[in-house]
């Protein structure tokens, strides 16, 4: 079964023996992949059920701490709750949709206070495309998302993943700050970029991205093959 489609779940099951104050920290949005095209849901189980209580009472402590002190942080992190809870009420109903918004607002208050979060730029970003699609902002929101945390680990593979799906509409500094963390993805998880490459029909931005690294190019053409199930 596809990795992608129950990672929210896995994450959530994950974080539920960890207990709610690691829920507030950064370390809990780093693992929340939104993809841009919402695959179907399961029915809601128990355990569905569960993961859903804790955010809510994640989302609760959230509120109450940024009422007491003002933190741009803080507000990140709640921002980052309420998409993923939006995420798991569905994007398409009433209450996913307002969640969003309250999502978005929080994560714009966030930012404002304390810009240097390259998880608050992530999610802002998926937010947005959530809302909007992509549009002539994705760009700009890519870049500080990128620039505020290169090399954030978890963070690469879904930057390059927002990447590839808006590549006709970035602009050439976005493309080239892009271009970064596809070297990033090709060096660390090259079978995950191939993937991805197939997937968003992206293989000619990836290859030139790559083209300074004859070596790591050569080994992306043969993970590339692999992924699409041709010989070499």
């Amino acid at each position: 079964m596809p990795a992608r489609r129950h990672r929210l779940s896995l994450l959530l099951t994950v974080l539920l023996g960890v207990g709610l104050v690691w829920l507030a920290s950064p370390r809990f949005l780093s693992g929340l992949y939104l993809s841009a095209v919402r695959e179907a849901a399961a029915p809601p189980s128990p355990e569905t059920a569960k993961e859903f209580g804790a955010l809510l009472r994640a989302e609760r402590a959230l509120r109450v701490a940024v009422a007491a002190q003002e933190d741009g942080r803080v507000w990140a992190r709640l921002g980052g709750v309420r998409l993923a809870l939006a995420e798991a009420t569905g994007f398409d109903t009433t209450r996913g949709q307002a969640l969003l918004a309250r999502a978005d607002s929080a994560l714009v208050r966030g930012l404002a206070l304390s810009p240097a979060q390259p998880y608050g730029w992530t999610h802002l970003l998926q937010a947005r495309l959530r809302r909007d699609g992509v549009s002539a902002e994705t760009g700009r929101l890519l870049r500080m998302a990128i620039r505020t945390g290169p090399s954030e680990p978890a963070l690469v593979l879904p930057r390059v993943d927002i990447g590839l799906l808006a590549w006709r509409r970035l602009d050439a500094a976005a493309r080239d700050a892009l271009a970064g963390q596809i070297r990033l993805a090709a060096d660390r998880h090259l079978a995950a970029l191939a993937r991805l490459a197939r997937r968003r029909h992206a293989l000619a931005p990836v290859r030139a991205a790559l083209a300074d690294t004859p070596d790591l190019r050569r080994r992306f053409d043969a993970a590339y093959r692999r992924a699409t199930g041709e010989s070499s």
